[in-house]
């Protein structure tokens, strides 16, 4: 009687061709695989301004690490006297060039060449550009952490919008807010600078943010939220909206002029100071004991 056998006997003996092959497979792969995103990996770009670059730089070098951030606070013309020599501890600062467009709306656009210089500047080695207001405070690590979930060799429109239901309303529920922060991945930047002046004549007049938002919806590239970055578009106590903070690492605050000190008996920048000193990836996130 004939006997079939099923399966044949697995053969776990490797030839040292083999194995070699399987050497150099699993270093081609570990050579491949990308690192980590992290601080260096990303280039911001402040958009500032002479008149109230001495009161907002309290806001600013408290997160600003010198010699590790990269980055530049774009003005509208050189510092004065009144903020000459400029300080070490805040970021280098650059000079907006004129524009091809009238003077009239100058305004709107300085965004966008504080970005092209930005991608002129910097490195190869950078993965996101990070668009701020000169009030922006950012929690880096957070930020960082954020960032590396996403392929930053994809188009990427990173931000958050509004609290505020009326701001939403008047500009875009889908836009992405400076005041807040947002990241644009180096392949976003290289195809919306590609489309810059196309894109600043059809929308002449839009302003900044709302101007990006426009550029990039026409180009596909739509905003992916990020609840951890904030506008603040609000005045007063915020205390209930940061206790209410979702489930997000905090990325970003934004309008200190106009809210209260975040903690009692501080003044703003004080309170700016402490915020700092705090576990980033702790604050404002709400643990349940059992």
């Amino acid at each position: 009687m004939m006997t079939h056998k099923l399966f044949a006997p697995l053969d776990l003996t490797f030839s040292s061709s083999s194995s070699s092959s399987s050497s150099s497979v699993s270093l081609s792969l570990q050579i491949t695989r990308e690192s980590p995103t992290n601080i260096s990996h990303l280039f911001f770009v402040i958009v500032g301004s002479t008149k109230t670059w001495r009161y907002r730089r309290g806001y600013i070098e408290p997160w600003w690490r010198p010699n590790i951030t990269k980055g530049y606070v774009f003005l509208e013309r050189p510092p004065g006297r009144d903020l000459l020599p400029w300080p070490n501890q805040s970021p280098p600062f650059s000079v907006n060039k004129e524009s091809f467009i009238t003077n009239k709306f100058k305004t709107q656009i300085r965004l966008f060449y504080s970005l092209l210089e930005s991608f002129k500047k910097a490195s190869k080695e950078t993965r996101w550009f990070v668009i701020a207001d000169d009030d922006t405070l950012f929690f880096l690590d957070n930020l960082v952490k954020a960032l590396d979930r996403y392929d930053h060799k994809k188009h990427y429109y990173i931000g958050m919008n509004s609290e505020n239901v009326w701001s939403n309303a008047i500009f875009a529920f889908d836009m992405g807010y400076g005041g807040g922060g947002y990241a644009l991945s180096y392949p976003t930047v290289v195809t919306l600078l590609s489309n810059m002046e196309e894109c600043i004549k059809r929308y002449l007049g839009v302003y900044s943010d709302l101007l990006s938002f426009r550029c990039l919806a026409d180009l596909g590239i739509d905003l992916t939220l990020e609840k951890g970055m904030h506008q603040i578009d609000l005045h007063g106590d915020i205390s209930g909206l940061l206790s209410a903070h979702p489930q997000s690492p905090l990325i970003s605050l934004h309008h200190f002029d106009v809210i209260d000190p975040i903690f009692p008996g501080m003044t703003r920048q004080q309170s700016v100071n402490h915020l700092m000193k705090t576990d980033q990836s702790r604050v404002l996130q709400q643990t349940i004991c059992h």
